[in-house]
């Protein structure tokens, strides 16, 4: 977060949202495993409504940047986003050893994967803003991830309310 709102990156933000997000999903997937069935699917349906309010976080202030994007300090922003990814991977490699049948394990594993694209994302926008002086990339990249986060929460949220509905 810091390195996105220092460097002026909202590619960096959302990705760190995101992964603000994924910590909450991994902790309530922790805790989860320790309650009975129906809890457990209360905790995947909280982490799909917070994947989608990050998500319209991300497109409001996408929005908000699409007439006067701000001017990235590029290679910080690069360096905070490839340290990100390489966690990412790190984390994404520990996750495919856990139960995935288990809805929050699962819920907490596609919180993951998103963040490498997250962090993917912030890459892109960040070399075509060093290399090609494109800053506006930052801002559609932004919106982007926001969309594919909108469709994971939205799906993580009904797959979770069709659980709950029939428990």
């Amino acid at each position: 977060f810091m390195g996105g709102w220092l460097f002026r990156s909202l590619a960096l933000l959302a990705d760190a949202g995101y992964m603000a997000n994924d910590s909450l999903a991994l902790g309530l997937a922790l805790l989860a495993l320790f309650l009975p069935p129906r809890k457990q699917r209360w905790f995947a349906l909280l982490n799909g409504v917070s994947l989608l309010l990050v998500a319209g976080f991300i497109l409001h202030e996408a929005w908000a940047r699409r007439a006067a994007p701000a001017v990235m300090l590029a290679a910080p922003m690069l360096a905070v986003a490839v340290t990100g990814l390489v966690v990412n991977l790190i984390v994404a490699r520990l996750m495919l050893q856990g139960d995935h049948g288990n809805l929050n394990i699962k819920v907490a594993y596609l919180h993951v994967l998103a963040d490498l694209l997250g962090s993917v994302v912030a890459i892109v926008a960040g070399l075509s803003a060093w290399l090609l002086g494109w800053q506006w990339v930052d801002t559609v990249a932004s919106a982007l991830l926001a969309l594919f986060i909108l469709k994971s929460g939205g799906r993580i949220s009904h797959e979770a309310w069709q659980a709950l509905r029939q428990a």
